[in-house]
């Protein structure tokens, strides 16, 4: 395990979210970190059935326990009912939680119960350069991507795609954030083309076969599952005239490199420097999150 530059609380004294795409450590991290804590990981067919159904049974099963526990919820987004149980718990018994996921967007558009500021929010990227330490090599971050596993692969292409079905299998498909699939599978592969370029909805939207209005809120369903991010234009030069359009990031540059079918990035090419430019701003956007500065990132362009 890669030691992490995220600063969760420890001991565990205040009760928290924590965000990020799938497979960069979330789990590993909290287990690591909180080793004594109570685990209940929604993932597990019976464990979500159970608290589907009957999301009291959290507040009856917790204060049932001979001492008030801190407790990690797994994969928080697909049981939100849990929320509520959470909430009172934390108000009524100073319990603290742990509370873990790879998209918000279930919790938001249900309008779940968001703890009213009991919890406050981190979210966990994919490696950067100072969490590899001696182990890093550029070359091959920028082919393999900064998800830890995909990293340490020989030859992670078959690890990625799986990593992509399984997002639109268990993301998309399963939360029923979509309504046409292959459609949203075919922006993805558009969409990573123009990585780190400025966003142009209606030539995407042209490939795709869509409407623009719905490649925007496809957008805005890569930065709620925490798979990309836009990044805004600078605007404090009034009596300039600048581009007003975003650009948008993978949150992993082995993402891009797989739907848009690119291996082998060399030095001195073109596409090694688009991946570069990714790296950068995935690295940025690390150090703003993890020094807890958050600043805000932005381009320029006349």
């Amino acid at each position: 395990m890669y030691p992490r530059k995220i600063d969760l609380p420890f001991p565990p004294r205040e009760s928290f979210f924590l965000w990020g795409p799938r497979q960069t450590g979330k789990s590993t991290l909290l287990r690591y970190r909180y080793p004594d804590a109570i685990w209940i990981d929604l993932l597990k067919a019976d464990e979500f059935r159970r608290y589907t159904q009957h999301p009291e049974r959290l507040r009856e099963e917790l204060l049932a326990l001979p001492h008030c526990p801190f407790v990690v919820i797994d994969e928080i987004q697909k049981v939100p009912a849990l929320l509520d149980e959470v909430h009172w718990l934390i108000e009524n018994h100073q319990m603290h939680f742990a509370l873990c996921g790879s998209s918000a967007r279930k919790v938001k558009r249900g309008h779940a119960n968001l703890l009213g500021g009991r919890a406050i929010r981190f979210e966990l990227q994919g490696l950067v350069s100072e969490e590899l330490g001696e182990h890093f090599d550029l070359q091959r971050l920028l082919n393999h991507g900064y998800i830890p596993s995909h990293y340490d692969k020989p030859n992670p292409t078959r690890h990625i795609r799986a990593y992509i079905s399984d997002y639109l299998k268990e993301e998309i498909a399963a939360e029923g954030l979509v309504r046409n699939l292959p459609a949203f599978a075919h922006f993805l592969d558009a969409m990573a083309l123009t990585d780190g370029e400025i966003v142009n909805y209606t030539n995407i939207a042209s490939d795709c076969g869509v409407a623009s209005n719905t490649v925007k809120e496809y957008f805005q369903i890569l930065q709620d599952t925490m798979l990309g991010s836009l990044l805004s234009t600078y605007k404090k030069r009034p009596k300039r005239k600048i581009s007003q359009t975003p650009k948008f990031y993978l949150n992993d540059i082995g993402i891009v490199n797989c739907l848009a079918k690119r291996k082998g990035l060399e030095p001195g090419t073109e596409l090694y420097g688009k991946a570069l430019e990714n790296w950068v701003f995935h690295e940025l956007t690390c150090h703003s999150l993890y020094s807890e500065a958050f600043y805000e990132l932005s381009y320029w362009r006349l």
